[in-house]
């Protein structure tokens, strides 16, 4: 079928989001025109199938209403934004396709194409952490865009970013550990994706991997012990999570004690980025001061933080907080949907009965966003909210029973 064609293209082909152009006065990227064949296709398959009247059950999932909630609330954020039409292609690329995508993938699941879907997504980490240390061991075969993180010593893959590369492959590393008996070369690309990701020189990128392998490390040491204290780790664990919650609102709310006095002038003559991050988090709450109920939009970001800016004169278009970014985007609301879908990803899996370690590892995937996303945006990219996406789609067919059962 043409259309799993296109669904596994789009999958290993991702981070191409950078391949941008024009169909006629629309501005695209190869991958929304991936995302665009994939869905299409499958339609017309479906059409000339006569299995169009299934939808109902095709869109059927433990997390359909949560999406289709967030699409109203990122919808709404298009109309409070200063720039409309921006915001609009933003949320065609962030939230509209990758959720449309979800509902393609949770089909084709269901349709037994499991194995190929998770070989595909795997791979799309193996080239660009395979591109990676290539660029950090010989200083070649970079983009024009990342020439200057190489001068850093660092290697941004084909993004403009080094930063970009964990974010994408931290929660590869996590289900390619979930898929490693597939085949023994899934350990070689675990290997791999695991490698790019220290080596990065992202230490917000470390720092999650390294709870990703905490977590799975723990998990493999739970599978020695009864089922009872299995729960009763994960609830200590839970309790742990809610404590780091709180204090991260409180460090949030006193943000001008901590936030350096000196203004920082933007380049800097270092590549700390900590004392950075505090002047943009103080002026981020400077914003969400004035617009704490719907935030300022899609795009807006960007677009009013130089009035409410601090101590340092660095332009950004995200605060850098996974939070703090879909609070300002897409509000209060937006930012409450987004919560409840990590809460029931978590839920689904910890009430699941598939194979315990499969489990953990998808929980340790969840669990690098949260992390890294204390100090980086890891959603608010073509390829990012597309794996967003792609993941709960393999959290629901494995909760549904419908992947591989050697997985």
């Amino acid at each position: 079928m043409i259309s799993n064609f296109f669904v596994l293209a789009t999958l290993l082909l991702a981070p191409l989001y950078v391949v941008r152009f024009n169909i006629g006065l629309l501005p695209t990227t190869l991958l929304e025109v991936l995302i665009a064949a994939s869905v299409l296709s499958f339609v017309v398959e479906e059409a000339v199938h006569g299995q169009l009247g299934r939808y109902r059950t095709a869109l059927t999932s433990p997390f359909s209403g949560l999406a289709l909630a967030l699409l109203l609330v990122s919808l709404l954020a298009v109309f409070v934004s200063p720039t409309q039409y921006q915001a609009l292609g933003l949320w065609r690329a962030y939230f509209l396709e990758p959720i449309v995508f979800f509902f393609v993938l949770l089909a084709k699941f269901r349709a037994g194409v499991g194995r190929p879907i998770l070989a595909a997504w795997v791979l799309s980490g193996v080239w660009i952490a395979g591109l990676a240390i290539l660029q950090k061991l010989t200083g070649q075969f970079t983009t024009p865009d990342s020439a200057h993180e190489l001068l850093l010593g660092r290697a941004a893959a084909v993004f403009n970013s080094a930063n970009a590369v964990p974010l994408f492959l931290g929660p590869l590393a996590a289900v390619s550990v979930a898929t490693a008996k597939m085949s023994r070369w899934v350990l070689l690309a675990a290997l791999l994706i695991f490698t790019a990701v220290w080596t990065s020189g992202s230490r917000g990128g470390a720092a999650a991997l390294g709870a990703v392998e905490t977590i799975i490390f723990i998990g493999w040491i739970l599978t020695k012990v009864p089922g009872p204290w299995r729960r009763v780790f994960w609830k200590i664990a839970l309790g742990l999570g809610i404590l780091a919650l709180g204090l991260a609102g409180y460090f949030f709310v006193n943000i001008d004690r901590y936030a350096p006095a000196q203004k920082i002038v933007y380049p800097r003559p270092y590549t700390d980025t900590f004392e950075p991050r505090l002047c943009l988090w103080q002026g981020t709450k400077n914003i969400l001061g004035d617009a704490p109920i719907v935030g300022v939009g899609l795009n807006g970001f960007k677009v009013v933080y130089p009035a409410y800016r601090t101590c340092d004169s660095e332009e950004l278009q995200y605060p850098h907080n996974l939070v703090l970014n879909f609070w300002t985007e897409i509000g209060l609301a937006g930012l409450a949907v987004m919560a409840l879908i990590y809460f029931k990803a978590f839920l689904i899996l910890a009430r699941s009965t598939a194979r315990y370690l499969v489990r953990v590892c998808l929980i340790a995937a969840l669990a690098y966003s949260l992390v890294h996303g204390l100090v980086d945006v890891p959603y608010f990219k073509n390829d990012l909210s597309l794996e967003f996406w792609v993941l709960l789609a393999v959290i629901s067919a494995t909760v549904e029973g419908k992947l591989d059962s050697r997985l």
